[in-house]
């Protein structure tokens, strides 16, 4: 696990009365939130982590993702599963998985102890490196399977970009089913693929799942405002 990582700004400096010089060693809720940040997969997401205009098409769509991400805590604590897909590339799937993703630490660092809640997983990435049997016997590959298995909210990252091995297939498969028989969140993001795309890409196990999801697909691309 990582430590705080005091390169890491403040987000609430700017409109925080108590802030002074330095402040961020003492002050509990951005060492939480530095916590949480630093030890989810995705501690640097400002180039992210603007804000989107939607497309008129995605208007409604948009208007459900702000509705889940101001009850995020209710969404994870009721374990349920989002599908966000996409007919075009940057449409602000991963801008807004990472939206909900921080907006659940924003809600959960209260009394959190310095406790991993949320993790972002590129899937290709992680995929590709887990193809090495030597991965497997890594850190790295270590604190990615405690996060996988133990955090309320896992962001599956472009999971839908590549046709699954077998094996690769039977990894992802074996993570998502004890997060799902132990009532954790996921959340999927992807390319949004037609029915036998789908089936070929992920396998039939993988599939059903991101077929029970709740799914919102956006059909154009995304601005930033």
């Amino acid at each position: 696990m990582a430590d705080i990582d005091f390169k890491i700004k403040c987000w609430y400096k700017n409109g925080c009365h108590l802030a002074e010089d330095r402040c961020e060693k003492t002050c509990h809720r951005y060492l939480q939130m530095n916590y949480l940040i630093n030890n989810c997969g995705m501690k640097n997401a400002e180039r992210f982590l603007k804000p989107l205009q939607p497309q008129k098409t995605d208007v409604k769509a948009y208007l459900r993702l702000q509705q889940i991400k101001d009850n995020i805590v209710s969404y994870v604590g009721e374990g349920n599963n989002l599908l966000i897909a996409s007919d075009h590339l940057q449409s602000g799937k991963t801008t807004w998985s990472l939206k909900i993703l921080y907006k659940f630490f924003d809600e959960i660092w209260a009394g959190n102890g310095f406790v991993q809640r949320g993790y972002f997983l590129y899937v290709p990435e992680f995929l590709n490196k887990a193809r090495s049997f030597q991965y497997k016997d890594t850190e790295e590959f270590k604190e990615i399977d405690k996060a996988l298995k133990n955090v309320d909210l896992v962001i599956w990252d472009d999971i839908t970009s590549i046709q699954l091995s077998p094996q690769e297939q039977n990894l992802l498969n074996m993570y998502i089913d004890k997060r799902m028989l132990e009532g954790k969140s996921n959340l999927y993001n992807g390319m949004n693929l037609d029915k036998s795309s789908k089936l070929s890409f992920l396998g039939p196990k993988l599939n059903a799942r991101l077929e029970d999801c709740e799914q919102i697909i956006l059909k154009g691309k995304s601005h930033t405002v």
